[in-house]
């Protein structure tokens, strides 16, 4: 990624912040700092950015360009999806990615559980083409607390990898205007030791 592509996701992003009616800043992983505008409701853009413990080149940045919409059912059921197209890469250019990530959610409040899953057909030009994806149930205990539970291959780092996701999502603040949703969770590999569990701290805020 060269000077060029910087500089015209910085004047994106300010030209978007002029027309955004919510923003979204969040923690991924641990690792990935994300920065969401979102306008005339339905459209996103969000730039991630990782936070790795190394030199600025050696940093992986990338641009989702999405649509999302909500339906409501019966019975207060709700069915959400969103699906993004995004392109990155490391700064020094050593490889570049690009995809499609589509992603459902089916909120059963009878139950209170929350269907999720994802699609992500996923291009390295490196490690060439990977089918990736998420499947999950969240289960609330409270208003303010819930459980959950995700098998998934969707890289953390680079490479897909079989993993178990399980943890808490806890609504810190929730009002008309601003919301924060943490997510502490282990992250355990399918393939391989169990020491090489991940623990991770997830966070969304809107505003």
């Amino acid at each position: 990624m060269n000077k060029r592509y910087t500089l015209f996701l910085f004047f994106t992003l300010c030209t978007l912040q002029l027309m955004a009616q919510t923003n979204r800043i969040g923690l991924r992983d641990s690792r990935y700092l994300q920065y969401t505008h979102i306008f005339a409701r339905h459209f996103l853009v969000t730039l991630d950015h990782s936070l790795y413990s190394d030199n600025i080149k050696m940093q992986h940045c990338r641009l989702l360009a999405g649509y999302q919409h909500q339906v409501a059912l019966k019975a207060d059921n709700q069915f959400r999806f969103n699906y993004s197209l995004y392109y990155g890469g490391l700064y020094n250019g050593a490889f570049q990615d690009y995809g499609l990530k589509i992603d459902a959610e089916f909120h059963c409040p009878a139950i209170r559980c929350i269907f999720m899953g994802t699609f992500n057909p996923h291009y390295d030009t490196q490690l060439y083409y990977s089918t990736c994806y998420s499947i999950g149930l969240q289960f609330r205990l409270n208003s303010t607390v819930s459980l959950f539970a995700q098998s998934t291959n969707i890289p953390e780092y680079r490479q897909p990898q079989d993993r178990v996701k399980a943890g808490f999502s806890i609504h810190v603040l929730s009002s008309s205007s601003r919301s924060l949703v943490v997510q502490p969770h282990a992250s355990i590999p399918v393939n391989q030791p169990y020491q090489n569990t991940r623990l991770h701290v997830d966070f969304a805020y809107h505003f």
